[in-house]
């Protein structure tokens, strides 16, 4: 895809990048990731005009191999073919943003837990989460979103904290409190993985009725997935697919709700 564009034009590296991370540094029609796979850009409509072939609404990750796949290059000639000169400058430049894309994914978990730290001791005043603690919160990170976390901090501090005779916090209460953050999250997460599935379901079905023309039901599940991985809550989703009616007004409200998503969670905004 890069011979109709310059791969070193700014617009085309910040188009890339946003793709890329948005396809989390995987090719879509194969499953290989970066940097093990040099990745393409690969429209999945032709822009009607020269100036919009760069719209993210068309565009999707793709890798090398399966670009020469589609080219009709056969098994042996893949096997058998050199790096050129492009394709290194490609790699270079797609190590660079995963790089990025990494750093900037560890700034934000970073953020993250900073933020469920200070939402359990405002709750629990005088109480300091230990490294051991911090260190767990960080594994629920991997499986639950913030708000579940913080969810179930209020479950377990409203069900299990108990209270000395002076009115002081105890310690021993505290501690099994936070323990049960876990087994609240995972309780929560049963109930509302139905919940979840027929929310999305019902969204991308509204997409459908009300995108007229081009629509990519696999793209669309993608992106739907991708903006409830940063938290863009259920309720607002299902209000924009009520109100957009193309394809590309879809793809530009997925950016801006994940965007401004991720400024709150860089932020710090924490919601008490």
């Amino acid at each position: 895809m890069h011979n109709n564009y310059n791969i070193s034009d700014p617009e085309y590296k910040r188009i890339k990048f946003e793709i890329f991370e948005k396809d989390s540094f995987r090719c879509q029609f194969c499953g290989a990731g970066a940097p093990i796979a040099a990745l393409r850009l690969r429209r999945i409509q032709e822009a009607e005009k020269q100036d919009e072939w760069l719209n993210t609404a068309f565009l999707s990750t793709s890798c090398t191999t399966c670009e020469k796949k589609r080219a009709g290059v056969n098994a042996k000639d893949l096997a058998d073919g050199f790096i050129s000169i492009d394709e290194l400058e490609e790699r270079l430049q797609q190590l660079k943003m995963l790089i990025n894309w990494r750093k900037g994914m560890l700034r934000i978990r970073k953020q993250q837990l900073e933020n469920l730290v200070t939402y359990w001791e405002k709750k629990v005043p005088g109480f300091q989460i230990s490294n051991e603690q911090k260190k767990h919160l960080l594994s629920y990170m991997t499986k639950y979103a913030g708000e579940e976390i913080r969810d179930a901090m209020n479950m377990a501090a409203d069900k299990f904290i108990n209270y000395n005779a002076d009115g002081s916090f105890d310690t021993d209460s505290i501690n099994q409190a936070f323990s049960k953050i876990q087994e609240i999250c995972l309780q929560k997460t049963k109930i509302a993985a139905n919940n979840e599935t027929d929310g999305l379901h019902n969204i991308h079905q509204q997409l459908k009725n009300n995108i007229n023309g081009f629509f990519d039901p696999h793209r669309a599940a993608q992106w739907l997935t991708y903006a409830r991985s940063w938290e863009v809550k259920i309720e607002e989703l299902a209000e924009m697919a009520q109100k957009v009616n193309n394809w590309t007004e879809f793809a530009v409200n997925i950016d801006k709700m994940v965007e401004a998503q991720k400024y709150i969670l860089s932020r710090g905004r924490v919601t008490y």
